[in-house]
């Protein structure tokens, strides 16, 4: 728990001063967030292999204000989703969700984490963000901070 708090510290801080996402070691899992309404969202996580002791935390970024939700899994298989809705409420300023997957693959226990916005701020497009994970060598994942668009990219 401790660690995923100061995770969300350093991701908002990061998110805001830069308007880029962090990610963290890739596991064999797809995250997805979407919008159910104005203070709704659904994240999905699709396991695409067998795990155990698979933990799923998801948590609110900037002006995303709402409390932890954690799902567990104790054994999944391949194709196994983790569905968690969540409830916010949000203010004008740029907020999100930042998810944690935490399980075993068969390698000892890793995680990944994911942020996703829900609100964009007066400041269009610093709250876009995309992140992409990268796995480094054994004993030392590569964190891949992803800038959402570049000045030369066009929407």
């Amino acid at each position: 728990m401790k660690n995923f708090t100061s995770f969300v510290v350093t991701a908002l801080a990061v998110w805001s001063l830069t308007g880029t996402a962090l990610a963290k070691q890739t596991l064999p899992v797809s995250v997805g967030c979407s919008s159910t309404g104005p203070t709704s969202a659904t994240v999905r996580v699709q396991s695409k292999a067998s795990a155990t002791a698979l933990t799923v935390t998801v948590g609110g970024t900037g002006s995303v204000v709402m409390d932890e939700v954690t799902r567990h899994s104790h054994t999944t298989s391949a194709s196994h989703q983790i569905i968690v809705p969540v409830t916010f409420t949000s203010g004008a300023a740029a907020g999100g969700l930042v998810v944690e997957v935490r399980g075993d693959f068969g390698q000892g226990m890793k995680s990944q984490i994911q942020t996703f916005t829900l609100v964009e701020g007066p400041q269009s497009g610093s709250a876009d963000v995309r992140a992409r994970t990268n796995s480094g060598a054994a004993g030392s994942p590569e964190m891949v901070i992803v800038p959402a668009k570049t000045s030369t990219e066009k929407r």
